[in-house]
């Protein structure tokens, strides 16, 4: 197997979302289970090489030419189904990813909700999202350094092609709660080793029954949450990791299947796996 580059970690940074931004720091351990690379698929080492992959399926499904829908953020635009686009510095109401279909969002406002469907593929990346952020079945769902009013949910993302973290949320800015349900694959909400930062979220932060295969690995990693952890009957072969993250509220890890590891973190209460 080839490793998943992991860069140095050193004392991480998390930014609180408000009128004046507050830095949180975090020491990040020097070691943790997802440190086992040699069982782990290779990911294209960092959240813009995700990206940059993307582009390239875009580009083969269009015979070259990608599909690009760029007003540089002079235009609004209605209900948006995006097909094989790059949706780049536009003003929108709301997206839709079809069915099968891949869209990059980079740059943009979208003043309700961005839904990703069944077995599609969405990146989005510096974009504002007023609503919420829902994937069901869907292939991969990857959102970085993006400001969403609403909530996150990812629920029953199915297995997506080798190279790709199916389920991946970084250094976003999310205002309600966020929650993974069911999800099948590399999930990481937050990881230094695809130079992944930490999220900050204004609720609470929930996954429950996901799946991750031997090759796979499940990271929380240095979020802050302004309300509850909860991390219930994660399974599969691969290593679970929730370390260094910051919970206003409790945070409760039960059920996850071995191998898991559950500290450090710091909340007002520690439970479960997750207790020192």
């Amino acid at each position: 197997m080839r490793k998943t580059k992991r860069r140095t970690r050193t004392t991480r940074a998390l930014a609180l979302a408000a009128s004046s931004l507050i830095a949180v720091a975090l020491p990040v351990s020097p070691g943790y289970a997802g440190d086992s690379t040699d069982q782990a698929r290779d990911h294209s080492h960092s959240v813009d090489g995700q990206l940059g992959q993307l582009r390239t399926m875009i580009q083969q499904r269009t015979h070259g030419q990608e599909l690009r829908l760029q007003l540089n953020g002079s235009g609004n635009y209605g209900h948006v189904k995006c097909k094989n686009q790059v949706l780049d510095g536009v003003d929108v109401q709301s997206v839709t990813v079809p069915r099968g279909k891949i869209c990059i969002l980079v740059n943009s406002a979208v003043a309700g909700n961005v839904t990703v469907k069944k077995d599609a593929i969405l990146g989005a990346s510096n974009s504002r999202i007023g609503g919420n952020l829902v994937g069901y079945a869907h292939a991969v769902l990857q959102a970085e350094d993006n400001q969403i009013g609403g909530s996150v949910l990812m629920q029953k993302g199915r297995p997506a092609p080798d190279a790709f973290v199916e389920d991946l949320l970084c250094n976003n800015r999310i205002g309600g709660s966020t929650s993974l349900q069911r999800n099948t694959g590399f999930i990481a909400v937050g990881d230094p080793g695809l130079e992944c930062g930490g999220n900050v979220v204004g609720g609470n932060l929930t996954a429950t029954d996901n799946h991750t295969k031997k090759r796979d690995l499940f990271n929380v990693l240095n979020n802050l949450v302004g309300g509850n952890i909860q991390i219930i009957d994660n399974a599969g072969k691969g290593s679970k990791t929730v370390q260094n993250n910051v919970a206003g509220g409790k945070l409760s890890c039960f059920g996850n299947q071995s191998p898991f590891v559950g500290t450090p973190n710091t909340a007002a209460k520690l439970k479960g796996q997750c207790k020192w």
